[in-house]
């Protein structure tokens, strides 16, 4: 978001530096070699008080990157705002209880601007307008396909929480919110504008073919993103699984990389799963079942 003083077209140089052939990370995540990265922009565009907007859409498995927000308004009662993530079947996680709180900030941004690696605002009036960022290396956040990024213009609160209102309690998953009165929300300019670009990470979902035979049942199991106690016996009961484990887990790379927990003879051993589509190779399968 350019200054309101500045004039006329401005040239913007970047200079981008990498290597190729790298496996990609964020933050302590190694992803998938398929991965690429999408970007998607809003904006500008005048919104109305509550409107509900789709910041992104996801059409693969991936992860959120970054997300770049900026409005122009007469004060900051748009702020009231919860970002939500919203599952394939509708299903709604909240990232934050207020636009503020997801920017690492609180209280309207009063302390003004600030630039960190997980967050920063970048421009403020203190009247209405600022542009702020938030990038997802320290807090993972996966996404999947038919998923979106939501976000609201204000905030009504109510129970639980849904897609139109933001909780106004906690709740333990699987129960009933406590009886409370809709919150009519606060009154906001009609004059407001958003300006949206989140960057997000994507890859190709392995199925249970790719991987040798003797993690087929596991790779199901991963790839469903469930394992059940009949999965993990019949998996366990296989007894080449003892020496296996090593070489997959040297083939997957670091122990931080994301792997599947499963529990044997009262100990906690990794098994890295095909969801994630971990690199299988130089595991010698001539041995598996």
């Amino acid at each position: 978001m350019m200054a309101p003083e500045a004039v006329g077209d401005d040239v913007f140089w970047l200079i981008i530096r990498g290597v190729e052939g790298y496996r990609v990370t964020l933050g302590d995540v190694v992803l998938p070699p398929s991965t690429r990265l999408r970007v998607t922009k809003l904006g500008p565009q005048k919104v109305t008080p509550y409107q509900l907007l789709s910041l992104a859409n996801f059409t693969s498995d991936g992860a959120l990157l970054t997300v770049v927000f900026s409005a122009e308004s007469t004060d900051y009662t748009y702020l009231e705002a919860c970002m939500r993530l919203v599952g394939s079947t509708g299903d709604v996680s909240f990232l934050s209880s207020g636009a503020e709180d997801y920017f690492l900030s609180a209280s309207y941004f009063d302390e003004g601007m600030f630039k960190t690696e997980n967050s920063g605002l970048t421009f403020y009036d203190g009247k209405g307008s600022l542009s702020a960022y938030k990038v997802h290396t320290r807090d993972f956040v996966p996404v999947q396909p038919g998923g979106s990024l939501v976000f609201r213009v204000g905030e009504q609160t109510q129970g639980c929480g849904d897609i139109n209102t933001c909780p106004s309690q906690f709740c333990v998953r699987g129960t009933k919110a406590k009886p409370d009165k809709a919150d009519t929300g606060v009154r906001m300019s009609n004059n407001i504008t958003y300006t949206t670009m989140v960057l997000h990470y994507e890859w190709d979902t392995p199925t249970a073919t790719d991987a040798p035979p003797f993690l087929s049942m596991l790779f199901k199991a991963v790839e469903g993103r469930y394992m059940t106690s009949e999965t993990a016996i019949a998996i366990n009961d296989k007894p080449e699984i003892e020496d296996q484990e090593l070489k997959i887990l040297k083939a997957c790379g670091p122990p931080a990389s994301p792997c599947l927990m499963i529990r044997k003879q009262n100990l906690q051993r990794r098994c890295c799963g095909g969801w994630w589509g971990l690199p299988f190779e130089g595991i010698d399968s001539s041995t598996t079942a």
